[in-house]
């Protein structure tokens, strides 16, 4: 029997990332199945419409405000005051739209400001499904780090906001009927966060669309220069980067320029670093890519560089080796996982070891492996990742059972740490 499913997102189109990507992929695939979805995320930006149809998915907008804000600022004091007000009148809206919809399953991904909400709706709403899908930051923000990197151990002594969040996120984990993580690394981190508690918990790893990358032509001859692309904001790395590249050019080790594709909020501080070291001519920042243009960089690069200081799950990298390209990637979060189907040389997330990787890099000859290329294909594709999903949604006995003995492609088990 198809189903009624609404996917509860932290956010969703028109706004750009990996989260809205992969939601939207999974909304359309689960509608083209014959399942009945509709949309429930934040209304953020506040000019986005409270309603509209996305590809004939109905999308419903809120302010998710609540009375445990951050009152760092008069501004947070006043929105959580707002919120204290606005909470009950917010809950009845949420009720009297899921009454409408009638939903057999509600999806939440990335769990944040809706666990404000679901603990309450869930006890008026049992005979729903309630299954939560994890993407990182929402669990990866209570782990100590150390410059960025995030280390496998708790914060020691939170603040009292952080450790009622993260209250509600555990107890959330332990209620939903299923949990989704979107690699092994992140459920590791799960199973750390929980300590000694039960849960059904699901790897599905995130998938692309292999068909932009689809060869038309013979290997062409690489360019000179070094690729890399993504949000700039300070997790991705890319200020570990660009003084690494500029060693690399002092000591004479080739003629490259270096292109950052992306925008965001590091934009400003990088082309600083660029001007600082000299590199202004060869660190070059051509903004916000589309995806056919991020196929034609990956091409022809010489060396495709991922710095990243921290990454669940690892969609650039996934990216770069559909596309063929020779790689240094760092060795964090979920990019091992990866790694393995690809030419990729991982480091350390700082400045001498991607230096000396992308030192060795660079004379190393790329012979794709067809094998690891088909089960790349087949493991982290956009219709092996509905699937999963549609199982794990949607589960019977048969698909249960062959879903616990998959190691690669996503495995279930009954967790206890």
């Amino acid at each position: 029997m198809k189903k009624r499913i609404v996917i509860w997102t932290a956010s969703y189109r028109p706004v750009l990332g990996g989260l809205q990507t992969i939601t939207e992929s999974l909304a359309e695939g689960l509608k083209d199945r014959g399942n009945r979805v509709v949309i429930l995320t934040n209304r953020v930006p506040s000019s986005l419409p409270k309603y509209e149809l996305i590809n004939n998915i109905p999308v419903y907008r809120y302010r998710f405000y609540h009375p445990m804000g951050s009152v760092s600022s008069i501004k947070q004091l006043l929105i959580s005051v707002y919120g204290f007000f606005i909470y009950p009148f917010r809950l009845v809206q949420l009720c009297l739209l899921l009454r409408s919809i009638k939903p057999h399953i509600i999806n939440i991904h990335f769990p944040g400001q809706q666990l404000w909400y679901s603990h309450l709706l869930f006890r008026m709403f049992r005979h729903i499904e309630w299954i939560t899908s994890l993407h990182g930051d929402e669990i990866l923000q209570f782990f100590e780090s150390r410059d960025g990197i995030i280390e496998p151990s708790l914060k020691s002594n939170p603040g009292l906001s952080e450790r009622i969040r993260m209250h509600l996120l555990i107890s959330w984990i332990i209620r939903s009927g299923r949990i989704t993580a979107c690699s092994s690394y992140l459920m590791k981190m799960v199973k750390i966060i929980v300590r000694n508690k039960l849960f059904n918990g699901f790897v599905i790893y995130n998938g692309i669309d292999f068909g932009r990358f689809e060869k038309k032509s013979a290997a062409k001859p690489r360019a000179k220069y070094f690729f890399a692309y993504g949000r700039l904001v300070y997790a991705k790395g890319f200020d570990i980067l660009i003084p690494a590249f500029s060693k690399l050019l002092n000591e004479k080790r080739g003629h490259y320029e270096l292109i950052i594709g992306g925008t965001g909020e590091e934009l400003a501080s990088l082309k600083q670093m660029a001007r600082d070291l000299g590199m202004v001519d060869k660190v070059l920042f051509p903004g916000s890519l589309s995806p056919r243009e991020i196929v034609s960089y990956l091409e022809y690069a010489a060396l495709t560089i991922i710095p990243s200081r921290r990454e669940p799950f690892g969609i650039s990298l996934l990216e770069a080796i559909a596309g063929r390209a020779k790689i240094v990637a760092t060795n964090v979060g979920g990019m091992p996982e990866i790694a393995n189907y690809g030419d990729v040389l991982l480091c350390e997330p700082n400045e001498i070891s991607l230096f000396e990787a992308m030192a060795e890099a660079i004379g190393r000859t790329y012979i794709p492996d067809q094998k690891r290329m088909m089960q790349l294909d087949t493991i982290f594709s956009r219709e092996n990742m509905i699937y999963k999903y549609e199982q794990a949604l949607c589960p019977d006995p048969i698909s249960q059972i062959k879903m616990s003995k998959e190691v690669a492609p996503g495995f279930q088990e009954r967790i206890r740490s």
